[in-house]
Formats: structure tokens, C-alpha cells, sequence
């Protein structure tokens, strides 16, 4: 492995860890994560790729925000730093993680998983919210406020 690819690794698990990361039992979210790693390993997949790959795919390139001006509330659509992309996702893969009642570790591996495959149900919500941000774009000089 490369330098950078150990880098990437470091981020991924460390922003893994710390959206799990619950009253602070930061073990059990590190176990958490090893566990997915192990798993999609053992799926024959690389666990590296796979998340960068879903990171990649599912991550919005704007995020919307309501702005109230004047009494009038807006929804203005701010474009993110790569930063936010990354976190957003992760953030957002998790919570339609959480929802599901199965063990977090194997949910988030099929989730992992089927965002690889194309059949998540997170495209539809990226979709909905890119349909927004285009629908809003009008609103969008009012970002500075």
C-alpha cells in the first residue's frame, strides 16, 4: 500500500468510528467497524475500494439549507467542500443503517454492498435531493446570508 492509500484508510476509519460513536463507547464502534471490514473481506471484496467507491457514488455535491429573509423562509442549495461530501455520505449510510433491525456491522456490509450493486435505497433520496437543488437554484444568490 501507498502512502496516500494509508492515509485514505486512516480518514475513512477514524470518520466511521466517530459517526458511531455512541456516550462515548468508542470500542464498541471501533469493534463495529473492524468487523465490517473483516466482512466484506471475507466476501471477497476489498473493503478500501468498496467504501470509496459508495463514498464516491452516492456522495451530493450540494446540500440544501433553509435561509429566512424578510420573514420568508428559502431552501437555498450551498455546494459542499470535498470534507463535507465525505462525512455527509458516511453520515447519511449510517442513519439508513440505523433504521434497519439487524446486527449494524452485517447492515452496514450490505448496504456497502448493494450501493456496489446499484440497488440501495439511498439513490433515491440523492436523487430527491439533487431534484431539489435544481428545482432551488433561483434562491441560490441568497447563499451569503
Amino acid at each position: 500500500m501507498q502512502k496516500n492509500t494509508y492515509q485514505i484508510l486512516e480518514n475513512i476509519i477514524f470518520k466511521l468510528v466517530s459517526i458511531l460513536n455512541k456516550r462515548g463507547k468508542r470500542v464498541l464502534s471501533e469493534k463495529v467497524v473492524t468487523t465490517l471490514f473483516l466482512e466484506i473481506s471475507n466476501k471477497k471484496l476489498s473493503p478500501i475500494r468498496l467504501i470509496l467507491f459508495a463514498i464516491e457514488v452516492m456522495k451530493p455535491l450540494v446540500l440544501i439549507k433553509q435561509v429566512k429573509i424578510r420573514g420568508l423562509s428559502f431552501t437555498v442549495p450551498y455546494p459542499q467542500s470535498k470534507q463535507q461530501q465525505f462525512a455527509f455520505t458516511l453520515r447519511l449510510i449510517i442513519q439508513t443503517v440505523k433504521t434497519n433491525k439487524k446486527k449494524i456491522s452485517k447492515a452496514l456490509t450490505e448496504e456497502f454492498i448493494n450501493i456496489y450493486r446499484g440497488k440501495s435505497i439511498l439513490y433515491s433520496e440523492i436523487t430527491k435531493l439533487n431534484s431539489l437543488a435544481i428545482k432551488n437554484k433561483t434562491f441560490s444568490f441568497y447563499r451569503w446570508f
